[in-house]
């Protein structure tokens, strides 16, 4: 019996017990063998071919709230703006370059597209509604 118990609660939190917030986490692990520069643009390239699709979103990595935030949600309801993580604490150089690379050249293309900064206005909505 204390063997299935044991068994169960693996199943449940994961191999080290992180469950949801498990470090190891990665949507692209191919990533970790480019350097910074040659994800960065994979990164660049990816974004044009999602924004043409009509896919908006914005890459995050590090430990993170299963929750979305206040500007996330914004982003999402106003412009259809998705956060997308593809790490979690443990990244490489190539994750912190595609990241980058796709996240500067999709915020380029969606300011353009909306003809306005949507990042600062999101920032702005949800700091003049929590009052500070």
């Amino acid at each position: 019996m204390k063997r299935l118990a044991v068994v169960f609660i693996f199943l449940l939190t994961g191999p080290l017990g992180f469950g949801e917030t498990n470090c190891a986490f990665q949507i692209f692990p191919n990533l970790n063998q480019m350097s910074r520069e040659e994800a960065r643009t994979l990164g660049l390239r990816d974004a044009s071919a999602d924004f043409s699709n009509g896919v908006y979103r914005i890459e995050t990595y590090g430990l993170r709230s299963s929750t979305p935030n206040a500007e996330e949600n914004y982003l999402k309801e106003h412009y259809g703006i998705q956060i997308h993580p593809i790490a979690a604490c443990v990244v490489s150089s190539g994750i912190l370059g595609h990241a980058d690379g796709y996240n500067s050249r999709m915020k380029d293309l969606l300011i353009q597209k909306f003809e306005h900064d949507v990042f600062k206005e999101a920032r702005d909505a949800v700091t003049s509604a929590s009052g500070d």
